[in-house]
């Protein structure tokens, strides 16, 4: 895998059109009812992957107050660079973070969609979850640049890999966080030009999600930071 991990380093892009707007992060609090001041902030994640992501998340967390902060990531993204996207899914795995599909908007939290290189950030999270209404697409990946770096063992490589191996190497990284890696075949399958949406049924199947959608009730309401 460590060649393959290490093209993935390229500018294979998922789902991004030109002057998509870069990744953002915010902490808002969560009121759960009971909570009130104390409320903790969930971290909102919004726009389109980078390379560097990793590292932007890194610096956003170690730049806010960690002891009101969760570990819940709210995240509403079309996609981006796929290898940004798996170096911050080892992160958010790493931090033991809870992934949301979802959009914190004024006074709650209302559904989000995730697409394309987004898919595979959402995965990375211990535990699993979407706002009702909230829609993940999968698609093939594009192919718009090849780097040598290493992002394993640091560096210089040869960037050839042989057919397949992209795919290879996503369906260890879907196994490695719970996910199904049929599900790579299936995204695989989409030509990149179009999207699948996938069911409720799917998000089970597939193991994307490791609860079902909750039903009914009122979304827990978003808190202005004080």
């Amino acid at each position: 895998m460590r060649i393959v991990l290490a093209a993935l380093l390229s500018t294979l892009a998922l789902g991004i059109s030109p002057g998509a707007r870069a990744m953002s992060y915010r902490a808002v609090p969560i009121d759960n009812g009971t909570c009130g001041a104390a409320c903790p902030a969930a971290i909102m994640a919004t726009g389109t992957i980078e390379v560097d992501e990793h590292q932007r998340f890194a610096r956003f967390v170690g730049g806010v107050d960690r002891s009101r902060l969760s570990n819940v990531l709210v995240v509403s993204s079309p996609g981006g660079n796929v290898a940004g996207s798996l170096r911050l899914g080892f992160l958010v795995r790493r931090l033991g973070m809870r992934t949301l599909v979802g959009r914190i908007g004024p006074g709650a939290i209302g559904p989000g969609s995730c697409a394309s290189a987004c898919v595979y950030l959402f995965m990375a999270g211990a535990e699993r979850r979407i706002v009702p209404g909230s829609r993940l697409a999968v698609h093939a990946a594009r192919s718009v640049g090849v780097a040598q770096r290493d992002i394993v063992g640091g560096g210089m490589i040869d960037p050839q890999v042989r057919p397949g191996a992209f795919e290879d190497a996503m369906r260890e990284y879907a196994g490695a966080m719970g996910v199904s890696p049929a599900l790579i075949d299936l995204a695989s399958s989409i030509p990149h030009e179009s999207a699948h949406i996938l069911s409720d049924a799917e998000l089970s199947r597939y193991r994307l999600t490791t609860a079902p959608p909750a039903r009914g009730g009122r979304p827990r309401r978003a808190v202005p930071a004080r």
